[in-house]
């Protein structure tokens, strides 16, 4: 049973900063934020970003190992990553996500190569396993890795202007529904978030 070492905080921390950089080499304004209702979503920020904006999700994804020495990694992508990229495609914003290609912690660190992925609409849960020696080896019909020149194409085919307060009301109509779908309650209320890209020309 794979098994997994680092939490989805510790890879936002690698792979939000080398993102932020490849979409900065296109777009003259990139902000990355770790979104919440009461803080980037307020009144005050609503009032204040009157800009439209293109905007980009990039969930963290976790390796997990059989061992310490493993040359393959495994990574999850839930039903419920589906369901987002679902919804969001249907508002003109893409999601991918992104995972070190590290085998354990101690290979895990500023220079570690990161593997990117377009999550495909109508996919499910699967576990898929990687060759860490061979970044090809992904074969998958739900996932596809992407390179960087692919995903700045993706982002500029596939992302719709956006009004700021628009997305706001749509996180909590999407979230509501999800809660709706995944049985959850006030008590149990933990869903996957990922980092958002908020893009200016």
């Amino acid at each position: 049973m794979p098994s997994g070492f680092l939490s989805e905080h510790s890879v936002d921390l690698l792979i939000v900063p080398k993102f932020a950089g490849m979409l900065h080499a296109k777009f003259t304004t990139v902000i990355p934020i770790f979104y919440w209702a009461s803080r980037e979503g307020n009144s005050l920020v609503k009032k204040s970003f009157k800009q439209p904006v293109r905007i980009v999700a990039l969930y963290p994804r976790r390796p997990k190992v059989t061992g310490t020495t493993s040359d393959s990694i495994y990574v999850k992508f839930n039903e419920e990553l589906f369901y987002w990229n679902e919804e969001f495609a249907l508002e003109g914003i893409p999601v991918f996500a992104g995972m070190p290609l590290a085998n354990s912690l101690e290979n895990f660190h500023y220079h570690t190569k990161c593997l990117w992925f377009k999550i495909h609409r109508l996919g499910h849960e699967e576990t898929i396993l990687i060759d860490l020696h061979n970044e090809n080896s992904v074969r998958s019909t739900n996932i596809s890795s992407i390179l960087e020149d692919e995903i700045i194409q993706t982002i500029w085919h596939e992302t719709k202007i956006l009004d700021w307060s628009y997305f706001c009301r749509l996180i909590k109509e999407i979230k509501r529904k999800a809660d709706y779908k995944f049985n959850r309650s006030r008590f149990n209320n933990i869903s996957y978030k990922p980092a958002y890209f908020i893009l200016m020309e």
